[in-house]
C-alpha cells in the first residue's frame, strides 16, 4: 500500500510541470475537386494556344499542429506549424497554367516540383493582455485584413489571381492585439540581404539589409454584422527611390443569411508597369444549411500597354456538417494585355473534409 502511495506521489510530482502545458492540437482539411479546365489564349481575335482537359485539382489542402504553454502571470507561449499537402500528386506545379499564386510569392509565373508538402504559416509566439508577438513564416496583416470577403478562397477564383497583396512571408516579426471591437496587426520583415537593388519586386523578394525592409499594418473593426478593415504594405525599393506601397480597404456586412462584401486595392511595386487599381464584390446567401455564392473582381494596371484582369465565380456549397462540404463551382479568369487575351475557365465539383 505504501509503495502504491509513493508511486502515485512520484507520478504526481512528475506530471505537475505538464499541467500548465496544453496538449498539441492536430488539425487539417482536404479540399479536392474534379471537372473541366480550359486555358485559351487569343491574339488579335485568333486563338494561339488552347488546352481543354478534365482535371482533378487540390485546393490548398493542409495539415497542422498548434498548441500553447501557460507561463503564469497571464502570459502564454504559443506555436503553430502548418504544411500544405497535395493529394492530387502532380509532380510539377505550373502557376502559368493555373493563373493562381500557388506558393504565395506575389506572382503567377513559377513552375516548381511538388514534394507533396509546402510551407504555410509556421511561427512561435508569446501572448499576454497586451496582445501577441509572433516570429516565423506568417501572412502579412494586409492579407489577414480580407476577413471573410473571399468566397472562393484557395480555389481558382481566389483573389490571389489578380491581387498582389496575398503574401505569406518568411522572417516575419508580427504583432496582433485585440482591443474591444478593434484588432490591430503589424509586421516587419528584414530582407536579410546586402542592401543592393536588383529589381522592383513584391514583398519578400528584395535584398534589403534592415530590420524592416517590408512592413505591413492593418486595423480591423468587427461589431455585429459589420466588418471593416484598412491595411497597407510598404516595400523598400533599396535604390533610394520612394518606398513602394500597396493599400487595401475591405468591408463585409451580414443581413440575416446574406453577406455582401466590397474590396478596393491600389498601389504597386515601384514602376508604372506594376501599379494597379483593383475593385471587387462578393456575395453569399444561406439556403437552409447550404449556401449560394458569387464573386466578381476587376483590375487595371497603369502600364504603357495596359493590362486588364477580371475574375468571375459562382458556386453552391452543400453543408452536410461543420466538417464535410461538397460543392460545385464555376470560374472564369481573364487577362487582356494589348490585343492578347488569356481566358481560364474551370467548372468542377469538389469536396472539403475538415478534421
Amino acid at each position: 500500500m505504501k509503495k502504491n502511495l509513493i508511486a502515485i506521489a512520484v507520478a504526481g510530482v512528475l506530471a505537475a510541470p505538464l499541467a500548465a502545458q496544453a496538449d498539441p492540437s492536430v488539425y487539417g482539411r482536404v479540399d479536392m475537386s474534379a471537372g473541366t479546365y480550359e486555358d485559351t489564349t487569343t491574339a488579335g481575335g485568333t486563338a494561339t494556344s488552347a488546352a481543354d482537359s478534365f482535371q482533378v485539382k487540390n485546393h490548398a489542402s493542409r495539415l497542422g499542429v498548434k498548441g500553447s504553454h501557460d507561463l503564469g502571470g497571464g502570459m502564454t507561449a504559443k506555436y503553430h506549424i502548418e504544411y500544405g499537402v497535395n493529394p492530387d500528386g502532380d509532380s510539377t506545379l505550373d502557376e502559368t497554367k493555373s493563373g493562381v499564386d500557388l506558393n504565395n510569392d506575389g506572382d503567377t509565373k513559377d513552375k516548381f516540383k511538388s514534394s507533396g508538402l509546402t510551407r504555410r504559416n509556421q511561427w512561435a509566439g508569446i501572448a499576454a493582455g497586451w496582445g501577441e508577438v509572433r516570429i516565423g513564416r506568417h501572412d502579412t496583416p494586409l492579407k489577414m485584413s480580407q476577413g471573410k470577403f473571399d468566397q472562393f478562397n484557395n480555389r481558382t477564383g481566389d483573389i490571389r489571381f489578380i491581387s498582389g497583396g496575398e503574401n505569406r512571408l518568411d522572417n516575419v516579426i508580427a504583432y496582433v492585439g485585440k482591443f474591444g471591437a478593434i484588432t490591430v496587426a503589424a509586421a516587419i520583415v528584414p530582407g536579410e540581404g546586402d542592401g543592393k537593388k536588383t529589381s522592383d519586386v513584391p514583398a519578400g523578394s528584395g535584398t534589403g539589409d534592415g530590420p524592416a525592409d517590408t512592413t505591413s499594418v492593418a486595423v480591423m473593426y468587427k461589431a455585429g454584422p459589420l466588418y471593416a478593415a484598412l491595411a497597407m504594405d510598404a516595400y523598400d525599393s533599396t535604390d533610394g527611390e520612394e518606398t513602394d506601397t500597396l493599400t487595401r480597404a475591405t468591408a463585409t456586412y451580414k443581413m440575416g443569411k446574406m453577406q455582401a462584401g466590397f474590396m478596393y486595392e491600389t498601389g504597386g511595386f515601384g514602376t508604372k508597369d506594376d501599379e494597379y487599381d483593383l475593385m471587387g464584390v462578393s456575395f453569399a446567401m444561406g439556403v437552409g444549411k447550404n449556401a449560394v455564392k458569387a464573386q466578381y473582381l476587376t483590375r487595371e494596371d497603369s502600364a504603357t500597354v495596359s493590362t486588364e484582369m477580371t475574375s468571375m465565380s459562382v458556386g453552391y456549397d452543400i453543408n452536410l456538417s461543420k466538417q464535410v462540404t461538397p460543392y460545385v463551382m464555376y470560374t472564369v479568369n481573364e487577362t487582356t494585355t494589348g490585343t492578347t487575351t488569356r481566358e481560364i475557365t474551370h467548372l468542377a465539383a469538389g469536396l472539403i473534409v475538415k478534421f
